[in-house]
Parts: structure tokens; C-alpha cells; sequence
């Protein structure tokens, strides 16, 4: 088959697993997303598809003089099958899992993924490498990716050299190489102990920052005042006091830090102040500006925000990414007096554990004092 039939047929497969690949993504349940965020990810599986089909033509190009020069023995052939193979699956499991990492949920099993598609990369230069008439060691630049093929590509071919060129003084030269092709390729696979290494560090990594014991939680129950929520463990409290004639403006905050940060926080205003705010919808818009505020010193930016609503009270959910990769979710609810602001800060993976959500669907307002106060606050 001529290389660019081949080229061909890898090219058509590749489509259709993009295309496939991104209906998949669109299809799973991924928590909330903006009509901006879905176009955003399905401009770069469209990316991806055009990345992935130039470098199939280019490894199919490198490769394709398979079976036409002199001296593609039986062994020969079969490194440049395995380093096609290799490559090509490698740079588009690569290319998927890039795509998919884009999604928060989908951040921990792309890493692994794109780990697998590194691995094949590696495997691939190791044979390529091997059927330039080098050593197999060679293949460590594949952990350069894609430059580091460009930086074998350059390396001129020797086995194609010595058997155009041969001369009778060079036989020694061609046994050597036809020994060194008979010798297993499984001591190459050694060339994988760094991708393995980072791959047990990852996992560590995943383990570390799981979701939390049950017994971890601790209820916090403050009738004074409204609400009820679990925290990841004990948490510490600061209160503020600010007196005016009108009545005192209260600010308390409950905070944990536990594989991230969680805080509640409730700003408490005397009713007439509330009422001469603007009402709840100003007051929901007041805690909005104190997120962004915070937001502006940790130098994030706000990636989704939606309207929600908790016993009938107006409410905002908002997340926000931050430059260190971190991500801050947020809800803000609204009463005639009161704005209560939940907060998780957690690092981009463990926004995929139970913990983030647990905490935040926790938090309940009491409509009920008297009954409330029957259960007592810890």
C-alpha cells in the first residue's frame, strides 16, 4: 500500500474519532455549562482535528519508504510498522485527552489518558529510531513529543546508507546491525521509567486530594442566624460589629482549610437598611461585587455564572479560575437583610471530588427559627 493511501485512511479514521470523541464529551453530563464554554470546547476538538491530521502526514511521510529501500529486512519492517503505529495512536490519543483535560471533571482521567498517548510517543521514537540504524535509546527524545521527532527526522538514515553504499570492509558493519535488530526491544521499554514514575506521582497526587471521611464533616447549625451547613472539619470563626443609628451591620465567617479552602459567610443588615439598599435583588448584587472584588486579588476571572434560587430566595452560583490553576465556586443567596456567601477554593482536581459539591448543596436556610433553635448550634 503507497504511504499516502495509508495517510489517507489514518486521516478519515482520525476524523470520525474527533468527531465522535466530541459528541461524546457533549453528551456526558458535565455540570453546568455556558452555550460559550460548549462552543469554546468544540472550537478545539476542531483544532485538534486539523493539529492531528498534519502530523499523521507527517509520520506517514517520514515512514514512507517502508518496504521500498534496500536493506528493509523482515526486523526492519517491523520497527517501522510499530513506530507508525505508535506514533499515530499516540499523537491522537494525545490531541483527544488535550481537549478533554479543557473540562474540569474530565481533568483527572485525560491526565492518565494523555500519560498512555506520551507513553506510545515514546515507544514509537524508540523504533524509529531503531530503523534509522540507531540505538534504541535514542527514542528518549520522544519525551520532547513532537520536537523531538523533528530532532530525529534530522538524524540521516544509516541502515539506508550502509546497504545503498556497501562495500566488501563493511560486512562486519552489517552483521552488527543485523544482530543488533535480532536483539529484544523489551530493555527499551526501560525508557519508559520516568513516564511510569510521574504516573505513580499522579496517582499519589489523586489519592491525596480524594474526597474527605464522613466523619470529617461537622454540622454547623446557627439559628441567629438562618442557616444550617456540613464543613470539611471545625471550623474557625470571625465576627465583625459595625454599629450605625440605624441598627448594627453583622458580619460573620466560618472557614475551614482542609484540601482547600471553605468558607460561609453571612453580612447581616438591620431591615431598614435592607429595604433602603434596594431590596434583595440589590443586596444578591452587593455580594456579587464582594466575590469579584476577592477575585480581583487572587487574579482570576469568572468562567460560568448562572441564576439560582433556595427556598424561594433569589441566588447567583459562580466559578472562577485563577492563574495557579485554582478554582473558586461560589453560591450567594439574598434575603431582606441578609446576604450569605458559600465559598469553596480548591485546586482544579479535586473540583471533580464529592467534597466541593457536598458542602455547598449542604447549606439550607432555616425558615423556622423557633424550631431551629430547638436543635441547638454546634
Amino acid at each position: 500500500m503507497n504511504w499516502w493511501v495509508k495517510a489517507l485512511i489514518v486521516t478519515a479514521f482520525w476524523l470520525g474519532l474527533t468527531v465522535a470523541a466530541a459528541t461524546v464529551h457533549h453528551m456526558v453530563p458535565h455540570g453546568k455549562s455556558t452555550p460559550q464554554q460548549e462552543r469554546a470546547i468544540g472550537e478545539k476538538y476542531g483544532e485538534a482535528a486539523v493539529k492531528g491530521m498534519i502530523l499523521i502526514w507527517i509520520v506517514e511521510l517520514l515512514l514512507r519508504n517502508k518496504g521500498t529501500n534496500e536493506g528493509q529486512t523482515g526486523q526492519s519492517k517491523r520497527f517501522n510498522t510499530q513506530s507508525s503505529l505508535s506514533l499515530v495512536a499516540g499523537i491522537m490519543i494525545s490531541l483527544i485527552s488535550s481537549v478533554a483535560s479543557q473540562q474540569r471533571e474530565f481533568v483527572p482521567v485525560a491526565v492518565l489518558v494523555g500519560l498512555v498517548g506520551w507513553a506510545l510517543i515514546i515507544w514509537g521514537t524508540v523504533n524509529y529510531a531503531r530503523w534509522k540504524g540507531y540505538s534504541g535509546w535514542f527514542g528518549l527524545f520522544g519525551y520532547l513529543l513532537v520536537v523531538g521527532l523533528g530532532v530525529l527526522a534530522c538524524f540521516p538514515n544509516r541502515r539506508k546508507q550502509l546497504f545503498q553504499d556497501c562495500q566488501p570492509e563493511q560486512l562486519d558493519q552489517l552483521n552488527e546491525f543485523s544482530q543488533e535488530d535480532r536483539k529484544p526491544s523489551y530493555r527499551f521499554l526501560l525508557a519508559l521509567t520516568p513516564l511510569v514514575v510521574g504516573v505513580v506521582i499522579w496517582l499519589i497526587v489523586l489519592l491525596r486530594h480524594s474526597s474527605l471521611a464522613a466523619e470529617e464533616w461537622k454540622e454547623v447549625i446557627r439559628p441567629t442566624l438562618g442557616f444550617y451547613a456540613l464543613m470539611p472539619g471545625t471550623s474557625r470563626i470571625e465576627q465583625k460589629t459595625q454599629e450605625t443609628p440605624a441598627g448594627n451591620f453583622e458580619m460573620c465567617k466560618f472557614m475551614v482549610d482542609k484540601k482547600g479552602s471553605f468558607m460561609i459567610c453571612s453580612v447581616h443588615f438591620p431591615q431598614e437598611i435592607g429595604l433602603k439598599l434596594g431590596g434583595v435583588e440589590r443586596l444578591l448584587e452587593m455580594g456579587r461585587k464582594d466575590f469579584l472584588s476577592a477575585l480581583e486579588v487572587l487574579h482570576g476571572h469568572v468562567e460560568s455564572e448562572s441564576h439560582i434560587t433556595l427556598n424561594g430566595n433569589p441566588g447567583l452560583e459562580l466559578e472562577a479560575l485563577t492563574p495557579k490553576r485554582l478554582v473558586v465556586k461560589a453560591r450567594i443567596y439574598a434575603t431582606t437583610n441578609q446576604v450569605y456567601e458559600i465559598w469553596a477554593y480548591v485546586g482544579q482536581y479535586r473540583l471533580a471530588s464529592k467534597d466541593v459539591s457536598k458542602f455547598l448543596d449542604s447549606f439550607k436556610l432555616l425558615d423556622e427559627p423557633a424550631t431551629a433553635t430547638n436543635r441547638g448550634s454546634k
